[in-house]
């Protein structure tokens, strides 16, 4: 038994190393550092601080599929979150 929690925390170690999160909006293990790097340079939050701008208003958010709690972009790839925003900003018509 203790040595099940040992392993079980040393995966919980590496699973945080790989990008992976118990948020799977935060899980960015299959994202590349590429496009890592285009998520920070459109300097994209996970909570919008305008409550007018955030990712469900932009007309660049990718919906989540009906068992997802996340979404998408078209400028990055890596799952959004829906209250989400960058400076990219682009409203709904």
């Amino acid at each position: 038994m203790i040595l099940n929690s040992c392993n079980s925390k040393k995966s919980g170690e590496e699973e945080k190393k790989q990008g992976k999160s118990d948020e799977p909006c935060n899980d960015l293990s299959n994202v590349s550092a590429g496009e890592i790097e285009k998520r920070q340079k459109f300097g994209y939050v996970k909570k919008s601080p305008d409550p007018e701008r955030f990712c469900t208003k932009c007309s660049l958010y990718i919906p989540p599929v009906s068992d997802k709690d996340c979404g998408g972009c078209l400028l990055f790839k890596g799952p959004v979150y829906p209250e989400g925003s960058c400076i990219q900003y682009v409203a709904k018509r």
